[in-house]
């Protein structure tokens, strides 16, 4: 139930939300959205190495060619993918 007093948050052009935040709609500033599904082993998206990992795609991502790949070396559950 404490989950739901989480807010979504804003990552350069991420917006990071939950399925009940559907009703705020999308920033103007976010490009993209990520909806996540919080377990008890995934929080809110606010760590600073989520937050960092986030901006760092952001910027690689675009220089990357189609289908290119990034390895995740983390040491936690982590983001697995986004597409």
């Amino acid at each position: 139930e404490v989950q739901k007093t989480w807010p979504p948050i804003t990552l350069g052009q991420l917006w990071v939300r939950f399925p009940w935040h559907e009703e705020l709609g999308r920033p103007a500033e976010a490009q993209s959205e990520l909806v996540l599904e919080p377990g008890m082993a995934f929080g809110t998206g606010e760590h600073e190495t989520t937050r960092l990992c986030c901006l760092w795609l952001q910027e690689t991502a675009p220089g990357l060619p189609a289908g290119g790949r990034v390895l995740d070396f983390g040491a936690g559950s982590g983001i697995l993918a986004l597409t």
